[in-house]
């Protein structure tokens, strides 16, 4: 694995604290040329003046904030490759990218050019304050999670309609956050979680089933679903579809082994997530 900070004098990115979308365009081409097209369109559904901007312009004052989040990034990474081989036997091949983007996510998995990356969005890390080691070995792992299914198995498919996506990102959700969890031995779900949002979710988690099927015909888009991202909640609970991507990953895995998970085709995890909803 490669791994690179990308964070350096990013106070040039900004004109009177507002960010310049021109320059931050030449910033993001250096990181990675081709890049800046597709942030911008996976941005394009937002609002940039109330949910973008906002975020990305405080960045510029935090400079002793960033220079924290480096020797985190690289300490929490020094040794990674070592720690998957002893637990998977298996080798990834991606480039992690500490970088700025525009509210694209804390995490963000991208096939360009052929090439696996990681980009670690540094707006997003600071919103959600997981720039502290144990959040950020948490995030980094769960998206190598994503990787290992990519290299190992099949991490997208193109499915014909937005229920049976809902029920894949389930899967590939469950897959990364077993994976994550995995390689800390700690199967606790999280560990920025409090223990009563832990307890709260595993005592709804007959209901967590039950309301994910029934609303799968629903969702239409990620504005309307309750279960994946920082902005939703469900029944006051955030994360809840992590959650239950875990504990269906973990029914899988009783079946399987966890290599053997990595590739199913839709219709047996439709098949798989209807018995795991009578159990």
């Amino acid at each position: 694995m490669i791994y690179r900070s990308e964070v350096k004098d990013l106070d040039q990115l900004f004109i009177n604290d507002r960010l310049s979308i021109e320059s931050w365009q030449k910033y993001v081409e250096h990181v990675l040329p081709g890049l800046s097209r597709f942030i911008l369109e996976d941005s394009s559904g937002y609002d940039f003046e109330k949910d973008i901007y906002p975020l990305v312009n405080r960045v510029c004052k935090k400079q002793e904030r960033i220079g924290r989040l480096e020797i985190i990034f690289y300490e929490v990474l020094k040794d990674v490759d070592e720690i998957i081989r002893n637990k998977f036997e298996r080798n990834l091949k991606c480039e992690i990218v500490l970088y700025l983007g525009l509210c694209n996510g804390a995490g963000w998995v991208f096939e360009h050019s052929g090439k696996t990356f990681v980009l670690l969005g540094l707006e997003k890390i600071f919103e959600l304050h997981l720039d502290d080691p144990v959040k950020m070995r948490e995030l980094i792992y769960h998206e190598l999670g994503h990787v290992y299914q990519s290299q190992y198995g099949t991490l997208n498919r193109k499915l014909d309609n937005r229920a049976d996506e809902l029920l894949w990102q389930l899967y590939t959700e469950g897959i990364a956050v077993y994976f994550q969890e995995s390689i800390t031995n700690d199967f606790s779900f999280y560990h920025q979680k409090s223990d009563a949002c832990r307890e709260g979710l595993q005592s709804m988690l007959p209901q967590l089933k039950r309301d994910f099927k029934k609303d799968l015909q629903q969702m239409n888009d990620r504005f309307s679903q309750r279960y994946f991202g920082d902005w939703v909640s469900y029944n006051g609970y955030a994360d809840a579809g992590y959650y239950l991507g875990l504990k269906f990953v973990e029914y899988l895995s009783q079946k399987k082994p966890f290599n053997d998970i990595l590739d199913l085709e839709i219709e047996e995890i439709k098949t798989e997530y209807d018995v795991f909803c009578e159990i």
